[in-house]
């Protein structure tokens, strides 16, 4: 742990036993992992990076480098790779093909023109936006999601209109992925005016015979705030 100071390298190239690496919110320009590493999570958000080598770490689960100067970013050695956070670089391109294992990529931030996600199964949690991914590529990244994970596809609340048309949107709830974002630690589900007039309630679910065998029930346990809640009368 050597996070929060003002070191601008680090040499951890000969503690090859080393798996746990924190050292975020520092002036890093470089990183040495030049020789094979143990390392399973490496943490280094918050720094001055413009290049990171992470090819001797093939054990590497999670890694964050977001918020650096990356313009490259290889990690088609780390097969084992579960999380990947490069948000907020220069990445123009970002190659995940190799890490099958990957189940949760932000890359928002960036200039990426294209992501590839087709293998990439296990993925249920994404955030691409701020980027110049064309619609055509979203409705791309849209077809690759996996429709049995109920994954959560992250946006800015601010350019949510702008980054999802309607139609990609609805592609995305069809997939039984949730649209939102992470604020001060809880996720905030997102809906547009137009998706919150088309909400299914509860009555729209409950077959007609017991609908009001169901309010009735409720109102006698004294639930109001569940009434309101499910837009029962």
């Amino acid at each position: 742990m050597c996070g929060h100071n003002n070191l601008t390298s680090l040499d951890v190239s000969d503690n090859p036993s080393l798996d746990f690496l924190f050292c975020a919110y520092n002036n890093l320009t470089s990183i040495a992992v030049d020789k094979d590493s143990a390392l399973t999570q490496l943490i280094c958000t918050f720094n001055n990076l413009t290049s990171l080598n992470v090819s001797k770490a093939p054990s590497l689960k999670g890694l964050d480098c977001s918020n650096n100067q990356l313009t490259t970013l290889n990690v088609n050695k780390n097969r084992k790779l579960t999380s990947l956070d490069c948000a907020n670089n220069k990445l123009t391109s970002i190659d995940v093909s190799q890490n099958r294992e990957l189940t949760n990529l932000n890359c928002e931030g960036n200039l990426l023109t294209t992501l590839d996600l087709t293998q990439n199964r296990e993925l249920n949690s994404l955030g691409c936006y701020n980027n110049n991914l064309s619609s055509e590529v979203i409705d791309s990244i849209i077809s690759t999601l996996n429709d049995r994970c109920h994954g959560k596809f992250l946006i800015d609340e601010a350019t949510v209109v702008s980054f999802l048309s309607q139609k990609q949107r609805t592609a995305i709830r069809a997939k039984s992925w949730q649209i939102g974002y992470y604020k001060d630690g809880s996720w905030h589900e997102n809906y547009t005016n137009e998706e919150q007039k088309k909400q299914v309630t509860l009555l729209d679910i409950i077959p007609p015979k017991y609908r009001q065998q169901f309010i009735e029930t409720l109102r006698k346990q004294k639930r109001p705030e569940l009434l309101k809640k499910y837009g029962m009368p």
